[in-house]
């Protein structure tokens, strides 16, 4: 798993590090590198000076100890503002790799609809959480790593260096000391927090989802009187999460840092008992002591650095992993296509065969139908035979099967579901969805009112008026928004997925004869009987 971890961070750190904004990330990891190495060189300085004042006072020399708190004062401020050059750094660097990298996710995850086929991959669970959190928690990564894989050695280094001109045997036990406990903490506790925290990271992602989803369909809840049965099941996922972080609070807070307690409260300990024969034999000066106890704290807290973040590092390479495994999904390539798509003026498809994505089921076989240019063809057939898995072969996104289609261009047709999929943004932008083309208040107008809906406007506080429109709107009026779409852009072919389902029968009329006026093929899915005198012809899937 550790292995699995570091190779994981390397695919996710080494893109980011050799972009164009990879000269910026290595100058700030250069800063907190000298940073966390300068900081822990003044630490043994200041620890000297520490134990220079304690002699001065033991030797009730005041010119002394004036001069040394001069001197502890000037090093003081050498290492504050070392400190907050190494901050900055050491801060801001996982912020620009966290922007960069979630920007390239987005991208991929957004292109070729590949946020379609994750969708359908049951092993990655909610990829929204991924992309929003655990790519955040990933990249802090770079925090923990440079404080014990820069800060640690180099603490080690100069405490040992310090304590080796005050005693080689010291040192040496301390060395061997450090090097044990940490050791033990990391297989003994490590492994452990690392797979708890994957699990917990995936328990919130469920809670949030559960709690999402009252409040996407808050309305259908309330109908049901649904509310204890939602207010279960997000009780037992809380109920869930609770369990686990407990279990993690019990390994980190009380394994852990009760380890880590113990282990840092001897080193000092065991330096003033090991020199304390000298000063006692008046051959070294108190504030030897003073000076190498706080280097053998330092030396051992080296080694510590890497125990007292295992809990947060175990929270990081949980979020590398989840983040791993969803990159790995957007950028795999999609299966081979098995139903051609070849271009055509028109819609038409030959011995074709459409089979469900994981390959389990084909739903039917050796279908043929065309439809002209300004044609219309009705979609029928029992729930289950797979009239909307013909729509989704048509789109594309189900390219398992046999047989061909003949299409125009999929950017010159639109797909109106039977759920209208409404955008956050103002009513233009809902009227000119997907497109992103300038659209004047005119040719707007004009569309709502083909939709019947010529008064939303001024309703709704105009055009570039912004609201929860799935809220504000009816289910009917949601449908009539996606026509005006269609009456805006006037695609080729527009593909209508029960789309008319919550119209009455007038509106329902209106917009289909709106349609047989501009000329547009249309393709309709429905079941009701009320569709036929709209369609030319009809196609019955058994």
């Amino acid at each position: 798993m550790r292995l699995g971890g570091l190779r994981a961070l390397w695919n996710l750190a080494s893109p980011y590090f050799i972009s164009a904004e990879g000269p910026g990330a290595w100058t700030l990891l250069a800063i907190a590198v000298a940073g966390g190495i300068a900081f822990a060189r003044l630490g043994v300085v200041l620890n000297g000076r520490e134990g220079e004042l304690i002699s001065a006072l033991a030797a009730a020399n005041a010119p002394r100890f004036a001069a040394a708190v001069a001197s502890f004062l000037g090093w003081l401020a050498a290492l504050l503002a070392v400190l907050a050059f190494y901050q900055y750094a050491l801060n801001a660097l996982p912020v620009f790799w966290r922007r960069w990298f979630t920007l390239r996710l987005l991208d991929g995850y957004l292109r070729n609809r590949a946020y379609y086929r994750v969708a359908a991959d049951t092993s990655i669970d909610n990829p929204d959480e991924r992309i929003a959190n655990d790519v955040h928690l990933a990249t802090s990564v770079v925090v923990i790593l440079t404080l014990f894989l820069t800060a640690g050695p180099a603490t080690i280094i100069f405490s040992s260096e310090a304590l080796w001109r005050r005693s080689h045997e010291l040192m040496f036990v301390l060395l061997v000391y450090g090097l044990a406990v940490s050791l033990i903490a990391v297989f003994a506790i490590g492994g452990r927090l690392t797979a708890l925290n994957i699990v917990l990271i995936r328990r919130i992602a469920d809670l949030r989802f559960a709690l999402a989803r009252v409040r996407r369909y808050a309305e259908a809840i309330a109908f049901h009187r649904g509310e204890a049965r939602e207010a279960a099941i997000a009780g037992e996922r809380l109920e869930r999460s609770y369990r686990m972080q407990n279990r993690i609070y019990w390994w980190s807070d009380g394994a852990l840092a009760g380890y880590t307690a113990i282990v840092a409260a001897l080193p000092p300990l065991a330096a003033m008992v090991w020199l304390a024969p000298d000063v006692l034999a008046a051959r070294a000066e108190v504030g030897v002591v003073i000076e190498a106890a706080g280097n053998a704290a330092a030396l051992v807290g080296g080694f510590t650095l890497l125990v007292g973040n295992l809990g947060a590092l175990a929270a990081v390479f949980a979020g590398i992993e989840r983040v791993r495994r969803l990159a790995a999904a957007v950028a795999a390539a999609p299966p081979a296509a098995q139903i051609a798509i070849e271009p055509a003026e028109s819609l038409a498809a030959t011995g074709l065969a459409v089979r469900t994505p994981d390959g389990a089921r084909t739903l039917f076989h050796d279908l043929a139908f065309a439809v002209p240019r300004g044609g219309s063809l009705l979609v029928s057939g029992p729930s289950g035979s797979g009239k909307s898995s013909l729509l989704r072969a048509i789109a594309g996104l189900w390219t398992l099967g046999a047989g061909a289609i003949l299409r125009p261009a999929i950017e010159t047709m639109l797909f109106l579901p039977q759920r209208a999929y409404l955008i956050a943004g103002t009513l233009r932008d809902q009227v000119r969805y997907p497109s992103d083309h300038p659209a004047d208040d005119i040719a707007v107008h004009a569309a709502l009112a083909a939709a019947n809906l010529a008064d939303l406007a001024e309703r709704a506080g105009g055009l570039d008026a912004v609201h929860d429109w799935s809220r504000l709107l009816s289910p009917g009026e949601q449908q009539r928004l996606a026509f005006a779409r269609v009456f805006l852009q006037r695609p080729s072919i527009v593909v209508l997925d029960e789309a008319t389902s919550s119209l009455d029968a007038d509106n329902e009329r209106r917009m289909y004869e709106r349609l047989g006026g501009l000329g547009i093929t249309v393709v309709s899915v429905g079941h009701n009987a009320s569709l036929g005198p709209f369609h030319a012809a009809e196609l019955r899937i058994a």
